[in-house]
């Protein structure tokens, strides 16, 4: 029962340590995932705002479906 236990300060402080390397491979992962897409799209950026306006429209219309109305 000897155990010390770590303050909130010594806690945040270990995190502190690694977010360097956990921003780095995050990085990472986003480029080489970055990549997949375009290779997928032939090079071409995938258009954002029409993919959300279409994710918007398909949950507008199960919202129809489901309640029977616009509201």
């Amino acid at each position: 029962m000897n155990e010390r236990v770590q303050t909130a300060y010594e806690l945040a402080g270990r995190t502190r340590e690694k977010r360097p390397a956990a921003w780095e491979k995050w990085l990472e992962e986003s480029e080489r995932l970055n990549q997949l897409i375009l290779a997928g799209t032939n090079g071409v950026p995938v258009d954002i705002e029409l993919a959300l306006k279409a994710a918007r429209a398909d949950l507008e219309a199960r919202d129809a479906r489901v309640y029977g109305g616009d509201e």
